[in-house]
């Protein structure tokens, strides 16, 4: 299942490597909300303080900044 699909984020003109970049940066800002918007469509997610290090083991690569 992709990252898009579990964040309910399908139909949003979003790659998976821009969602996880956007979350990255939200952590370091130290916010606790992300919110992606495409016309009247908003999706709020909610962060908390989880090491995505460790969730996305083996990952890191595929997700990161190209």
């Amino acid at each position: 299942m992709s990252v898009k699909k579990l964040l309910g984020l399908d139909s949003f003109p979003v790659r998976e490597e821009e969602i996880m970049q956007k979350i990255q940066e939200a952590y370091s800002k130290g916010e606790r909300e992300l919110t992606f918007s495409a016309g009247k469509n908003r999706v709020k997610i909610t962060l908390n303080r989880l090491s995505l290090d460790g969730l996305m083991r083996d990952y890191q690569d595929y997700y990161s900044a190209k």
